[in-house]
């Protein structure tokens, strides 16, 4: 089965341009999902996720403050996780504590209540506030 040129031309023309269509959008897809990985040199990640005992209130708030000071610093067009904090023991969560530590600046921030081992501290973009979920 014999084909003409010029759908051989067109087959090959074909394949070229899907195969540069695969290529930019695999380099655009891999540059923009967040990268936690040692071949991220921009990304401070070992500084935001923490390993530790047990957290205090003051602690907490001084996470939210860092969080809003780093967005502030560099703006987040997402949710973006600011703190990733776990605990070898479990801790109630007291949002009025937390609040107390943050009095003044009550307008940016969500505090969720209840015991948990695991605590994430974030951007909620669409707010425009910090916010910890447990």
């Amino acid at each position: 089965m014999e084909m003409p040129i010029s759908v051989m031309i067109t087959l090959f023309i074909a394949l070229a341009v899907g195969g540069i269509i695969l290529g930019l959008a695999n380099r655009w897809i891999v540059f923009n999902v967040p990268c936690f990985g040692p071949q991220c040199q921009t990304e401070d990640v070992g500084e935001r996720l923490k390993y530790q005992t047990t957290i205090t209130s003051s602690q907490i708030a001084t996470y939210m403050k860092l969080c809003r000071e780093l967005v502030s610093e560099k703006p987040r067009l997402d949710n973006y996780i600011c703190y990733a904090i776990t605990l070898e023991n479990p801790i109630a969560v007291n949002p009025a504590e937390i609040a107390s530590e943050l009095s003044k600046d009550a307008n940016w921030y969500s505090i969720d209540s209840g015991t948990t081992r695991s605590i994430s501290i974030f951007w909620n973009y669409a707010k425009g506030i910090v916010e910890v979920r447990i």
